[in-house]
């Protein structure tokens, strides 16, 4: 394969030598020799990790390793942007950064458990699993903030090559393209989704999430009838299910809606494939149960605390709209959403979800300090797009039997429109690690474009989708000036 070719590897070596000496450049001149030598060889490894474990990959191509060499050096340098920002940008150490909300939570729980302090004084930290991973971090390296980005940079990464590896799965045999060339695909697609990439190299849970979810859609695609479901499909769902289960518990229930999703159509559809992978399914099952309850003893919220939120309260409200911002003038609208009663929150799914698809915006506010990182974070059209192409799939071509990718693709709009639910819409970051599955999605309407289906209906599609996108985001702006 050509993956696996010795001048392959040699042409990716040179690329990532080149990446690295940006890296490594880049480091110095802004950090210093000290500073910038450990943002260097942290960066390093986050950078070359993925790269290695895609080379080794069956659905690899030359195309995927330049992929992952640029645009990891790209992430590379936002992860220091983001370094900058939070340390010499504001006057503070890269021991010391000025985080603010969630970051900066974790950040100091770390710090104060590896110097031995009392953390009961810090602001609660609803899931300990991602301070905890930084505290380690911290005891074998050092406290600096180079570490725990260098790790979520690793681990966005890797779900991107796994994302890859789940569309030529998925893909795979349905349209006319090479499941490398999917693959590659798939991997594009969630580099422009500038979002997904800022949250990614934060001090935030996010990253480990999307590695989660990611495991996640690469093992329920071994669970479709045509597939063989293998023991390694349960070991990596198991996997993903006990990180979930510290690092943001909640988010196991979306894991496991999705089993369930998948053991349903198939024991309804396909029963002797189902029979054959009852013992598969069964141990998923009981791992995810058993990682859910040992992670929610362990974490802050208790079951009475989720239905709580699925119910809403005025607690919620009140965190969710007093920013200032969007927010309030969006609950101004709609009014009092977190005790509206369950059938009324269902009536406004439909702006919820717009709006949780929308933000953040692509404008600043007045007076606000904006810096390259902040710019990037805004930059949505790349997630747009995807939104678009996946759109058209699910209502052009879902319902047609023979041509659709399954339930396994409603999975991810299940949770979606779930968030959505829970939080009118207002947190596009909770739905985050799903939109690489949307990614999915979106591929396999472009490759069927390629093939020559739907040409003609995903042009008309596309041209009122941009009439849409256009005409709400004029009409957000205009209500938030």
């Amino acid at each position: 394969m050509v993956a696996n070719s010795q001048d392959c590897n040699k042409q990716w070596a040179i690329g990532a030598v080149i990446a690295l000496a940006i890296i490594w450049a880049t480091a110095l001149s802004c950090f210093g020799i000290t500073n910038g030598s450990k943002i260097g060889i942290a960066l390093s490894v986050a950078q070359c990790l993925p790269l290695c474990f895609y080379a080794t990959r069956s659905w690899a191509n030359r195309t995927g390793g330049w992929l992952i060499i640029v645009c990891g050096t790209l992430v590379g340098l936002l992860a220091m942007s983001y370094m900058w920002c939070a340390t010499l940008g504001r006057g503070a150490d890269l021991s010391d950064p000025q985080l603010y909300s969630d970051d900066g939570r974790y950040y100091n729980w770390a710090v104060g458990r590896y110097q031995g302090l009392d953390t009961s004084h810090l602001s609660r930290i609803a899931f300990e699993g991602f301070p905890y991973v930084t505290f380690l971090l911290f005891k074998a390296f050092g406290v600096h903030i180079a570490y725990p980005v260098a790790m979520n940079m690793c681990f966005m990464l890797l779900s991107i090559v796994i994302t890859g590896g789940t569309a030529a799965r998925m893909i795979g045999g349905k349209v006319k393209a090479k499941r490398s060339t999917i693959a590659t695909v798939a991997m594009a697609l969630c580099f422009v989704m500038c979002f997904f990439l800022t949250q990614g190299v934060m001090m935030l849970k996010e990253a480990m999430t999307y590695f989660a979810v990611a495991l996640t859609g690469y093992s329920l695609a071994g669970l479709r009838q045509c597939d063989h479901t293998s023991w390694r499909d349960v070991a990596l769902y198991s996997l993903a299910c006990i990180m979930q289960a510290f690092v943001r518990t909640t988010y196991v229930y979306f894991l496991m809606i999705g089993l369930a999703m998948m053991t349903l159509a198939l024991a309804m559809r396909h029963r002797q494939a189902f029979a054959a992978k009852r013992k598969h399914i069964a141990t998923m099952a009981a791992i995810a149960i058993v990682a859910f309850a040992i992670g929610n003893s362990c974490a802050a919220y208790s079951i009475d605390s989720h239905v709580a939120i699925v119910e809403g309260s005025s607690i919620k409200s009140s965190y969710y709209v007093d920013d200032g911002g969007v927010r309030n003038v969006y609950f101004d609208i709609i009014g009092d959403y977190f005790n509206f009663p369950f059938y009324k929150r269902l009536a406004l799914l439909i702006p919820s979800t717009g709006l949780q698809s929308l933000i953040p915006f692509q404008w600043t506010q007045p007076g606000e300090t904006v810096f390259f990182f902040d710019m990037v974070q805004r930059t949505g059209w790349g997630w747009y797009a995807i939104g678009c192409l996946a759109m058209f799939y699910y209502f052009c071509t879902s319902w047609r039997r023979k041509q659709n990718l399954g339930i396994w693709a409603l999975w991810p709009v299940v949770c979606y429109v779930i968030v959505a639910y829970l939080v009118a819409g207002t947190v596009n970051r909770y739905v985050l690690a799903l939109e690489p599955l949307f990614a999915v999605v979106a591929t396999y309407v472009l490759c069927r474009y390629h093939d020559g289906y739907q040409r003609r209906a995903l042009r008309w599609w596309s041209a009122g989708f941009v009439l849409v996108l256009a005409s709400s985001l004029t009409f957000c702006y205009i209500m938030m000036h």
